[in-house]
């Protein structure tokens, strides 16, 4: 009934049994993570890592083969699948925010981290050197309201 049914049956055998061969989907993952190794991050985040792969629970379906083309490159057939499957991909990697902190540490021009030292050193010591006695409160009372 289906003109598809066919080549649809064929082609889930053939990848059923693909989908099922570890050292495929070896060489997949081998793939992928080539091309995760070729994004670009930002400094603060590691490379991508692929750590898990599942192939999914089925086979893709040719829903529709389009009219063959035929041009000064070549033939061209259109196909159009439908897949259900599932398909997961794991991916792992490590922000280091503590490397955002350091460079805008580093950032900060040096008339400005002179004069931030400065003013901290100087509420320092007058910390150190205020008397404190055990009377006195370190937090006053409030102003009753008039």
């Amino acid at each position: 009934e289906h003109p598809l049914l066919g080549l649809n049956l064929v082609l889930s055998r053939v990848l059923w049994d693909m989908m099922r061969q570890t050292h495929i989907a070896h060489a997949v993952a081998t793939k992928i993570q080539a091309k995760l190794a070729t994004i670009k991050v930002p400094y603060f985040v590691d490379a991508i890592t692929l750590t898990g792969l599942d192939v999914g629970s089925s086979v893709p379906r040719i829903t529709r083969v389009h009219r063959s083309k035929l041009n000064d490159q070549g033939l061209w057939t259109y196909i159009d699948f439908d897949y259900l499957g599932n398909f997961t991909l794991t991916v792992d990697t490590r922000v280091d925010l503590q490397k955002l902190v350091t460079a805008s540490e580093q950032s900060v021009p040096e008339e400005d981290a002179a004069s931030e030292t400065s003013s901290v050193a100087s509420v320092d010591s007058l910390n150190s050197s205020a008397a404190v006695s055990e009377d006195t409160p370190s937090h006053p009372a409030p102003k009753p309201k008039t």
